[in-house]
Order: C-alpha cells, then structure tokens, then sequence
C-alpha cells in the first residue's frame, strides 16, 4: 500500500515556528512540520462509519493494518472518532490519530498488536486550537512496543506545542513507551524552545494507568494541569512535572527507575521555576531539580496494577466495546503491599536520582533527532552546541559530521540523531524533515 504525505489544509505544521529561528528563508515553516501518512485503501471505508457521533457502546469497527503499512485518522472541529478496535499484529503495520482542532473526542480505541517500528512517531497527537474549546480522549488501550525500550520511540499520546484550549485525558492505559505514555508538556514551552511558545493550555489525566515507559510515565507542564486518581509504575520518571504548576492528586507511583516525582529540569530557564502540589499521592522518590515540590507522600503505594483503576480498559476489546474495569481495590486503597515491593520502594528513594545528578551536571543528556524518511530529495542541516556532543545510533544513524561543538550533514530520506550536553544555536535547515529535540532524558 502506498504512503502518502498528509499535512494541515493549510500545509502549515502543528507546532508554531520558534521565535528568533536560525533556520534559512527557504525553510523555516519546515522546521517543526511532521509528516501524517494519509489513509487509503479499505480502511477508509469503515472509517469513515466511525468519525461522525460515534457509534453504540457495545458495538465496534475493526480495522486490520497490512504488514508495512501505516495508516492516518484526522479529526476536524467537532468530530468524535470512536468504537474502533485497530489491529496491528502485521509486521510493521501502524495506525495514527491526529487531532489538531477544536471540540473534538477520542473515545473507545483498543490497539491489538506491538508497535514495531523504532522511529520516534506518536499514536496519538493532539491539541485544542481555541482557549474556549475541549477535547476529550476516553477509554484508550495501547501497549506500546515490548521489544523496544530505548529512547526515543513511540509515543503514546503527545499534546502538541500549540494546545491552547482544555484537554482531558481519562481511562487510559499505556505501556511500554520509549519516549512517555503521554507528553503533556509542549504546551508549556517558551519562546527559547526550537518548537517556540507553547499554547498553555492545561492537561488534566485522570482514573488512568501508565508502566514501564522511558522517559516519563504523565509529563505535563502548565499551569492547571493535573493528574488525578493515577497509577504509574516501572517508568523513567513517574509523574513529571516540567514547567510552571501542576498538580498530583490521590495517585499512586512506584518503581521509577530515576524518581517517581520529578519537577523542572535543568537546561530551561523556565524548567527551573516549575512547581509541582502533590495531595494525597502515595511515592517512593523525588527529585527537585531546581524547581518546587510542595507536599509529600501519603505513605507505601498501594495500587500497582491497571485493574486498581477503575474504568481502565484491561484489553484492547474492552476498549473498543466502551466497557471498563472494576477496581479491587478498596476506597481507601487499603489492600497489604509485600515485602518485596516495599524493598523496591525504598531501594528507589536510597538511589533513585539520574546519574547525571550524582555531579550536578547533564553530560549529554539532550537529544535532537533529523527525520527526513519519506521525504523526497535530500535534506541539509547544521547547528552548533554549547556543550558536547556525539552521534547517538539511532536507527543506526551516522549521517552528519561532527568538529567539535558543530554538526553538519545531509539526509535523503533517512535520519540522523545526536545526544549532547548545554543548548542548540545556529540551526539551520534546507529540505523537508521532522526535528524533535528532548532535553534531560535520562
């Protein structure tokens, strides 16, 4: 099946152009614009009964990805996608949900099958364009990829830069995400950030489970956003708090592998003066690094396991079909924990910081990813850093050059990818590629 480009009617990207940009002329609506494959073939028929007012809750569609294919839905204002069971046990088969608009949902979605794919791509992106409008996603079961652990990777959900109005997220289940079960704090960006001024609007995850994911469990990062009744466990940094003030309440996080609550990172400015509440929230660890966390833990985590929640879906049938789990545990979360996860609790608090804390320093701990794969003739880069910095073999990448603190290369239709230490400065590019950059990922 052939892939097609699909971009914004406008062909403008859904992040906004930073400010103060070095990117040439030629290129600078190009920067941040990533590529959407456009969906054709039978999947667009039932599609298409499912983008509308959605259908009854024990019914469902069923979409079968092809091996090697990879497929798009795209929700405009107003719309509901919802009721779709998506299997993608192919090799190599995907399926991606776009949601850039207003008064949108996203309800009732089961993924069946393991992501295969290495590349950093997201399964769903979203945002709320109006500070008057909403958008909902709802009952969203994804096991992310089992054979893939290193970042960076898929996605589970990630709230694009320009999200300006309400986003609530609830009963979902995410696992196994390379690169966070939802990132939730582009919006928060400032005018410094390659991807510039994030639209600052709040994202509110609630009755919703995250595991073993790198990175981050829930990252958010604006002012009114909060994460409530949540368990996260087994992840890089649980709950993660990156910019301005977020709230955690009656939530459980254990078994993080740097802290369960990690506030600001050192590389922003603005990451410094994050600020994080937490009431009653039961965790191990945490980690301020420069910024505040108000509160402390309300004792041992009780709650470990998706069906502690209730409303989370335990299968990617009880997704689709909009029925929920019942929880076992007690209101008051009362059920005993054993031996063994209280030794990994406080193994957690006695060692959990990020090696790169142990100095004070952030030796690398940056990455920036060039994606031209898909794109049609050859792309040209280079920046320089303030720090060092090195190739980091992703996809097996060894694209660019490297003299000294400045990198420059050219791409057709491959990737390249770096990890380095301090700030990017000088970015200048000529072609069509996808630029992620993630501070302060281990």
């Amino acid at each position: 099946m052939a892939r097609d480009t699909v971009l914004d009617d406008d062909g403008s990207s859904d992040r906004k152009p930073p400010e103060g940009s070095q990117a040439t002329k030629s290129n600078s609506g190009l920067l941040h614009r990533r590529r959407y494959l456009g969906l054709v073939g039978s999947a667009a028929a039932a599609l298409a009964t499912t983008v509308g007012t959605g259908a009854a809750a024990e019914d469902y569609e069923e979409i079968t990805v092809a091996a090697g294919d990879s497929q798009t839905v795209r929700l405009s204002d107003g719309e509901t996608f919802s009721n779709v069971l998506i299997d993608i046990t192919e090799p190599n088969a995907s399926f991606h949900i776009r949601a850039i608009a207003d008064d949108w949902e996203i309800r009732n979605i089961g993924f069946r099958g393991n992501w295969d794919s290495t590349e950093k791509e997201n399964a769903i992106i979203c945002q709320v364009n109006s500070a008057n409008a909403t958008g909902l996603i709802e009952n969203v079961y994804f096991m992310g990829s089992e054979n893939d652990d290193t970042y960076p990777g898929i996605t589970g959900i990630n709230v694009a830069n320009g999200h300006t109005g309400d986003l609530e997220i609830r009963n979902v289940n995410i696992q196994n995400c390379p690169d966070n079960s939802i990132y939730g704090s582009n919006p928060g960006d400032s005018s410094t950030h390659p991807s510039g001024s994030g639209g600052g609007g709040p994202v509110v995850i609630k009755d919703s489970y995250a595991r073993n994911s790198r990175a981050g469990g829930f990252r958010v990062g604006t002012d009114g956003s909060r994460v409530e009744n949540c368990v996260i466990t087994e992840c890089d940094k649980g709950i993660w708090s990156y910019y301005e003030h977020a709230e955690v309440v009656d939530s459980d996080i254990s078994n993080s592998h740097h802290a369960d609550i990690v506030c600001g990172a050192p590389d922003w400015q603005k990451a410094q003066n994050a600020e994080i509440t937490v009431t009653d929230t039961r965790y191990g660890s945490e980690n301020n690094r420069g910024a505040a966390i108000h509160g402390s833990s309300a004792g041992t985590p009780q709650r470990t396991e998706p069906g502690d929640v209730d409303g989370v879906p335990l299968s990617p049938e009880e997704a689709a079909s909009g029925s929920s789990s019942t929880s076992t545990q007690t209101a008051d979360g009362s059920d005993d924990t054993t031996d063994d996860e209280n030794e990994g609790e406080e193994g957690n608090e006695n060692g959990g910081d990020d090696d790169d804390d142990q100095d004070g320093s952030a030796d690398r701990s940056n990455v920036i990813v060039i994606n031209a794969n898909g794109s049609n003739g050859e792309t040209s880069f280079s920046f320089e850093v303030t720090g060092d910095i090195e190739h980091t073999p992703y996809l097996g990448s060894q694209v660019g050059t490297i003299d000294g603190s400045a990198v420059e290369g050219t791409i057709e239709s491959g990737c390249d990818a770096y990890e380095f230490s301090g700030e990017i400065t000088n970015f200048q590019l000529v072609g069509n590629a996808d630029i992620d950059v993630e501070y302060d990922v281990r």
